[in-house]
């Protein structure tokens, strides 16, 4: 994995691929990007965990770790997403060394590096103590002396923010359950969503 580099500008392949032959579409984009490549050896799989994109991993058996990601967009997905701004930021991020190497676009999608990792769980992602938000601030500033005005600070923008993400994710599941082809009961998510800012929106702009 290399985080930090890119292909400039990245490849624009000007097709559309179809998810349903995807394996035999994504052949000559991967010729153009892993020209080494033994054809024979490619081999893919799909990702099942997202909800709004379909995400295909095209490798070969002597380099499974040389992962490249199809990431193919869910439809009517531009009504929400700008998918222009989406790819410059990509590419920004990528650039500075935080995100997967990008390599370029399709007319439906991108492709990128593949950087192993660990999904994100309600345990992994619950535990709210400031005592957590000190340690990162003394990371991220360079510095042991944090005051406790700056922890409290950050831990009130992140409650208001975190009203933004669950109205932003209701919205986006109200779209999503009339557009997108995916399994999922986007009505129910998009209902929790918006209850859930109900509940908490009082007590964190009260913060």
């Amino acid at each position: 994995m290399t985080l930090g580099r890119r292909v400039p500008e990245g490849l624009n392949f000007g097709v559309a691929l179809n998810v349903n032959n995807i394996a035999s579409e994504a052949i000559p984009l991967i010729r153009r990007i892993r020209p080494q490549w033994n054809l024979s050896e490619i081999k893919h799989k799909q990702f099942t965990t997202g909800i709004t994109n379909k995400l295909y991993g095209f490798y070969t058996n002597s380099d499974p770790k040389d992962t490249l990601l199809f990431r193919v967009y869910g439809e009517k997905t531009d009504l929400f997403i700008d998918r222009e701004r989406e790819k410059r930021n990509m590419m920004i991020l990528c650039e500075a060394g935080e995100a997967p190497l990008y390599y370029g676009s399709f007319m439906n999608g991108l492709i990128y590096e593949f950087v192993p990792g660990q999904t994100l769980t309600t345990v992994s992602v619950r535990d709210p103590d400031k005592d957590w938000i000190r340690i990162y601030l003394q990371e991220y500033n360079g510095t042991s002396d944090v005051a406790d005005q700056e922890v409290n600070e950050l831990f009130r923008l992140v409650g208001k923010f975190t009203l933004l993400s669950h109205l932003f994710w209701a919205v986006w599941a109200v779209l999503q359950s009339n557009f997108s082809r995916i399994d999922f009961d986007f009505l129910g998510y998009a209902t929790i969503r918006y209850k859930r800012y109900l509940d908490t929106k009082d007590h964190y702009l009260a913060l």
